[in-house]
């Protein structure tokens, strides 16, 4: 019943950590343009790359469930943050070095952060099946906030602050989500 998941602590570091999966997936995912065309000079291969990103899900999803059977949720949470974070930080320097290696960062922050696949067997393998569907948008309410507050919160730090510090706060935000996922999360 969700009022038993909303009961448990697992459901609120699940909460504050698919919050902090959601808030670096947009910095790949949106925010690849913007920071992309300080350093590469053609629009239809940065438009080219957004397509990549999104044809990139597919493989993703396939990927991670698979790797979450072979080796369990947890500890692909903790691929998944440790991975995050080391990816970001790639696509903001490799701008400045090639925008081929650009495209192959962008894309592997997409393969990588896949916060939908992984959340959601974790609600599954956490909180059981007779609630599934509720019990997963309760969860995933936490991406609606981090999408809507991030884009606010990043659009006035990149103005101030610059892309370095943009890409170095959401890598931040994945090694405290890497914390939560090895301090909290249940060893299933």
């Amino acid at each position: 019943m969700p009022s038993e998941m909303l009961r448990s602590r697992t459901f609120y570091f699940m909460f504050v950590a698919y919050f902090l999966g959601a808030s670096s997936r947009i910095v790949g995912i949106s925010y690849y343009k913007m920071h992309g065309q300080i350093w590469i000079n053609n629009d239809h291969f940065l438009t080219n790359l957004g397509t990549a990103q999104v044809i990139s899900e597919i493989p993703a999803m396939v990927i991670w469930g698979y790797v979450i059977d072979q080796i369990g949720v947890t500890s692909s949470l903790v691929i998944m943050y440790a991975g995050s974070a080391l990816s970001l930080l790639a696509m903001y320097f490799s701008a400045r070095l090639d925008r081929w290696l650009y495209f192959i960062s962008a894309v592997l922050v997409c393969l990588i952060v896949n916060t939908y696949t992984c959340f959601s067997i974790a609600t599954f393998k956490w909180f059981g099946n007779d609630f599934y569907t509720v019990d997963v948008a309760i969860v995933k309410s936490a991406a609606t906030l981090g999408i809507t507050g991030t884009t606010f919160v990043l659009d006035s730090l990149i103005v101030r602050f610059g892309h370095f510090f943009e890409f170095g706060l959401t890598a931040s935000s994945c090694a405290v989500g890497l914390v939560i996922v090895v301090a909290s999360f249940p060893r299933k």
